[in-house]
């Protein structure tokens, strides 16, 4: 979805380490982002402690279905924009 390499990962770092941790703070967003964000996804997969000690994380299985389903989201949207970009002769 983003041409180049390096911006696809420097995007992906920043969506986890500093626009998941904001949303956090705020009010409304702050639970669906501890519980559904990549952030408290992977933690709940993992089996590890989550960012913030007092967030609500789910199941293993849940989050890891969930991932699943973001990362095929993400195949799918690559995909459908490699077709669309591609050069045919």
């Amino acid at each position: 979805m983003v041409r180049n390499q390096v911006g696809a990962i420097i995007a992906g770092l920043a969506l986890i380490y500093v626009i998941e941790p904001i949303l956090t703070i705020l009010p409304g967003i702050g639970n669906a982002a501890q519980t559904y964000g990549l952030g408290g996804l992977s933690s709940a997969a993992s089996g590890t402690t989550p960012l913030h000690a007092g967030a609500h994380i789910l199941a293993q299985m849940p989050a890891a279905l969930l991932l699943a389903a973001y990362a095929l989201a993400f195949l799918v949207a690559g995909a459908a924009l490699l077709r669309r970009r591609d050069v045919r002769a």
